[in-house]
């Protein structure tokens, strides 16, 4: 991972962080745009659509490359991270997983923000992989314990 994408993770932290707790756009189920296509395009704020992480990216002054045809390419120029890579996969679920989303583990932005700075400056936390691998994707209801000190108040 670049330094630049280091920096674009923590823009995308920053912007998460100054939505307002109430913010009700943010789908962490949904790493994309809940609107049945998979192309990059910018979420228009005030619509009924919800947005997951990546797709948040945008909206964070992200720009989307005029070449990105889809959401993992953007992924992964914008912050280096391709989740079909088997030397990424755990980064990118640590970040980016729709599986925070299921069974209420963390459905929140702000909870989406920790986790990147967590990332930033520790990795991925150790044996998340285990985890991913024994609980069929699904998170454990103790992860957000690993990065609550770094939520902002």
């Amino acid at each position: 991972m670049e330094l630049f994408q280091k920096q674009n993770l923590l823009k995308l932290a920053d912007y998460l962080d100054s939505l307002p707790v109430s913010y009700n756009q943010f789908c962490a189920s949904s790493c994309f745009l809940n609107d049945g296509r998979n192309t990059p395009r910018v979420m228009a704020l005030g619509s009924r659509e919800t947005a997951g992480i990546v797709a948040h990216g945008p909206l964070a002054g992200l720009t989307i490359p005029e070449d990105c045809n889809y959401w993992e390419n953007y992924g992964d120029e914008i912050f280096g991270l391709d989740g079909t890579r088997s030397d990424h996969i755990e980064s990118f679920e640590w970040l980016f997983s729709c599986a925070w989303g299921e069974d209420d583990v963390d459905q929140t932005h702000r909870g989406a923000a920790a986790r990147i700075r967590y990332f930033l400056s520790n990795g991925v936390p150790r044996d998340f992989g285990k985890y991913l691998d024994t609980n069929c994707g699904r998170m454990p209801k103790h992860f957000p314990l690993i990065y609550s000190t770094y939520l902002k108040a």
